[in-house]
């Protein structure tokens, strides 16, 4: 089974609260089996491990373990058994206590 080419297209914040950020994308993969959620602070060189993981046609990731001011980058991945797909980068400023006040924009269009 080949991984449809999937590319984190309309990835964007649903949702900015001071104790969560709510991620959402458009879902094009026709046969994922899930998504991986990857978080880092914006900047870092690394990934990491994936902090979430969701079902097949999910859309919306909630990250309960954002920081007030934190600064990050996400990452969706959709996966199944022949392996994971490309993404793009979404940065998220988080202002302390103000959600108005805090600012998204997308990172990278490339593949990651």
């Amino acid at each position: 089974m080949m991984m449809t080419r999937y590319i984190g297209t309309n990835l964007e914040v649903a949702e900015l609260a001071e104790e969560h950020a709510t991620i959402g994308w458009t879902d094009n993969s026709l046969n994922e089996a899930g998504f991986d959620i990857f978080r880092r602070n914006f900047g870092a060189s690394s990934w990491g491990s994936a902090i979430g993981r969701v079902t097949a046609d999910a859309v919306t990731f909630a990250d309960t373990s954002v920081e007030p001011s934190g600064d990050y980058e996400y990452r969706v991945v959709a996966h199944n058994k022949a392996g994971t797909s490309p993404s793009a980068a979404l940065r998220v400023t988080l202002e302390p206590f103000s959600p108005a006040r805090s600012t998204v924009s997308t990172v990278a269009n490339e593949v990651l």
